[in-house]
């Protein structure tokens, strides 16, 4: 593995401040008079495909709000590299003024050369002050192309960005030490322990938590017609999950307690939302007697209005998680949700408070928390209501961007 980029841990004048930690992770300050930065996001996703692409495009696009110049950088997977705001994928981005480049990522040397060239000349014509890299491998390639700059011109500083709470590998705990990363950003606190536990700097790790956006994700959207569009009776009982299927989802672990809630509730309805549904999958369902309960959308783009149909929403993760996006989302909708303790997940639904949190794997409980939902709609809402408050706190996109501007102006010193 080409190891440039990679170098001794920071001295402590290259440490966040005292200051710049407590404003990340918890006092807001709006931006006065500093004058506009140059931001660079940098992502090894080839598109908005999943939920850390999602999330650094809506990053990039509230920046971009705040009079920020911001451009994002993917992944490229095909035969051609440049601009890419034309390509479907990016049209949120491009719709947000907020232009998108595709560079080539892969490991192979021959391709990373003419890679690094041509980001170091974006970066030169751009002026970023900010490069802020999502994934080890957008981080090592930002790294790597740094490192062979040239010329009397300032070099940008780099965030990383942190989205899951697995134990940090080798190679990533190098990444995190070289001396031009100046801050991690995680996204939960229980994410940040587990950075500063894999050996990196605490006073280099904050916590800015995801954002949701109330105007998309409106407490006041009527369920009634995604209902209809399913063909699910406007009084079913509905219990919903959204994520794409991918092992750590454990959708299997959700299909097992819906068993155990038909079994009580029999008119109740299971709301399936995300992509990648294995292909046998309807016919497993019929074998476990969930035919005819389970509806599966796939891909979505209007998953607030199918929120909206729940009565409750649930997240089986197993393991790996940051902090729920799909969590977020549901209390900033007011819905009652049920959620395995894994990650930074207890920093949001807190059991009996905001939300039912449950064991990962421990099925059995995942359903007695969706039954008592359904059979205590008061308690169900006051909880959600909880939540909602918490959420309007601590987790809308606002407060995160101001806390994400507010960090970037400390840290590059403008």
């Amino acid at each position: 593995m080409d190891a440039e980029g990679i170098v001794s841990p920071p001295d402590a004048q290259t440490m966040l401040s005292t200051k710049t930690k407590a404003r990340a992770q918890g006092e807001v300050e709006v931006v006065g008079a500093e004058r506009p930065m140059r931001i660079l996001h940098l992502a090894s996703h080839a598109g908005l495909e999943g939920g850390g692409a999602v999330q650094m495009a809506r990053m990039a696009t509230g920046l971009k709000a705040r009079g920020h110049h911001v451009v994002c950088g993917f992944n490229q997977r095909g035969s051609s590299s440049g601009a890419s705001g034309h390509e479907a994928g990016f049209m949120p981005l491009q719709a947000a003024g907020v232009p998108c480049l595709t560079l080539r990522m892969g490991m192979l040397f021959e391709r990373l050369l003419g890679a690094r060239r041509r980001l170091r000349a974006i970066i030169a014509e751009h002026g970023f002050d900010i490069i802020h890299a999502h994934k080890p491998r957008a981080l090592r390639f930002a790294l790597s192309a740094l490192d062979g700059m040239v010329g009397g011109g300032s070099r940008p500083v780099v965030v990383a960005q942190r989205g899951n709470s697995d134990l940090l590998d080798e190679h990533t705990r190098r990444l995190f030490n070289d001396r031009k990363v100046r801050a991690i950003v995680c996204v939960a606190e229980q994410v940040r322990e587990t950075v500063i536990a894999g050996g990196i700097a605490a006073d280099k790790v904050v916590t800015i938590y995801g954002g949701v956006n109330p105007d998309e994700f409106d407490a006041n959207l009527d369920g009634a017609p995604a209902r209809r569009e399913f063909g699910i009776a406007p009084d079913a009982p509905v219990v919903g999950i959204v994520a794409n299927f991918d092992g750590k989802k454990a959708h299997d672990d959700f299909f097992m307690a819906a068993v155990l809630v038909l079994q009580r509730v029999p008119a109740a309805h299971f709301l399936v939302v995300g992509r990648g549904a294995p292909s046998d999958l309807p016919s497993r369902l019929q074998l476990m007697g969930l035919g005819g309960h389970v509806t599966l959308t796939g891909f979505r783009a209007d998953v607030p209005r199918l929120l909206a149909a729940m009565d409750v929403s649930v997240n089986c993760s197993d393991r790996g998680e940051g902090l729920t996006g799909a969590m977020r989302e549901s209390l900033c909708m007011k819905k009652a949700v049920v959620c395995t303790d894994v990650g930074g997940n207890r920093e949001l639904v807190r059991d009996g408070e905001t939300g039912r949190l449950v064991p990962p794997g421990d099925i059995p409980a995942v359903a007695e928390a969706v039954l008592d939902l359904l059979s205590d709609s008061r308690h169900a809402q006051r909880m959600a209501e909880a939540g909602y408050q918490l959420v309007m706190r601590d987790f809308t996109e606002t407060v995160r961007i101001e806390r994400l501007e507010r960090l970037y102006y400390d840290i590059a010193h403008l």
